[in-house]
């Protein structure tokens, strides 16, 4: 069975998508492809490999010979009526729009979904998951929490089960601002660096003021709960609210702080915000580009630690989400 598919995105992991996507060789075959500006509809191999120039290149949709002005998300589905749709767009976490009437259309046109982003999943997770069920679609979403790590796997693996609490480090662009404040840097001068080298976004608020984290904990809390959590739900602390000084003097007082999501949902509390661990705590001693979990199940702790991005990483979770999709499809 050939699968149609378009991209609405085109950006780092979009384009790392595509090459993966590519390189597979999965049978899934590319017909559109939209950004903020325009978009391009693929109709030859030369106008794919075009693309696929675009991804190894690192260049933007609008380089495309083919790309057109103004093409919407609307006119994509018309032209190509695709059956699958990868959305690799920038969040928007505080109205949920344009997101939440992109994956509303894409539904209605009986297109499934394989997503990196987490705006609509984190404003109503439930409502969307059972839209989509009612309108026999497939939603791939590992993506959505720490990609890297099977975070979200695990959440629907414990689904019916007793999950009174979490706790969360998958924010990495958080920890590396503090790796480089215990280095001595200011926090100013640890944003910058943050986005100077790629770890954070240009506007690093949506990291630094516990948007990025609160939308996985609204995520991972549905999932749990069995009820939607809503990001509005979840308190936010920013990072900047720990003084300075407390972070880099952690280390030698035996703490480390972090930049932690929480989730009570015995009690429905749910919160944001840094927090000093004990050194030897499993969270307190990761580094890098990895993530951890630690919940509380049935009175013992489990615990959760792997990599999380960055954008390759991101693109080859959104293959394991195709190969699932592919495999429904045959049954």
């Amino acid at each position: 069975m050939s699968v149609k598919a378009v991209f609405v995105g085109f950006g780092n992991v979009g384009r790392a998508l595509l090459k993966e996507l590519i390189n597979s060789k999965l049978g899934v075959e590319v017909v559109g492809a939209v950004s903020s500006r325009g978009g391009v509809l693929i109709s030859s191999r030369e106008d794919l490999r075009a693309l696929y120039e675009l991804a190894v290149s690192d260049l933007n949709l609008s380089n495309h010979p083919r790309f057109r002005n103004g093409l919407s998300i609307s006119n994509l589905i018309k032209y190509t009526t695709p059956d699958l749709a990868y959305i690799v767009i920038p969040p928007s976490y505080k109205t949920g729009e344009p997101n939440k009437s992109i994956y509303y259309e894409l539904v209605n046109a009986g297109a499934s979904i394989i997503t990196a982003d987490k705006t609509v999943l984190a404003h109503n997770y439930w409502e969307f998951m059972n839209y989509a069920s009612s309108k026999e679609v497939f939603v791939g979403y590992r993506a959505t929490v720490a990609a890297g790590t099977p975070f979200t796997d695990i959440a629907e693996g414990l689904q019916g089960r007793e999950v009174k609490y979490f706790k969360a480090m998958f924010n990495i662009t958080a920890n590396y601002i503090i790796s480089l404040m215990e280095k001595g840097l200011t926090y100013e001068e640890a944003v910058r660096k943050a986005i100077e080298v790629k770890v954070a976004e240009p506007d690093p608020t949506i990291d630094t003021h516990g948007w990025d984290l609160a939308a996985k904990v609204a995520i991972m809390a549905s999932i749990l709960s069995g009820k939607s959590i809503a990001i509005s739900d979840v308190r936010r602390e920013p990072l900047e609210s720990m003084p300075a000084e407390e972070v880099v003097a952690g280390p030698s007082r035996g703490y480390r702080v972090r930049y932690l999501g929480v989730a009570d949902l015995e009690k429905g509390v749910y919160y944001v915000g840094p927090e000093k661990l004990p050194l030897n705590h499993p969270l307190a001693v990761l580094e890098g580009m990895y993530s951890g979990a630690e919940l509380i199940v049935e009175g013992e702790r489990l615990l959760v630690i792997g990599p999380a991005g960055p954008a390759w990483r991101t693109a080859k979770v959104m293959i394991t989400d195709t190969i699932e999709y592919l495999r429904l499809l045959k049954k």
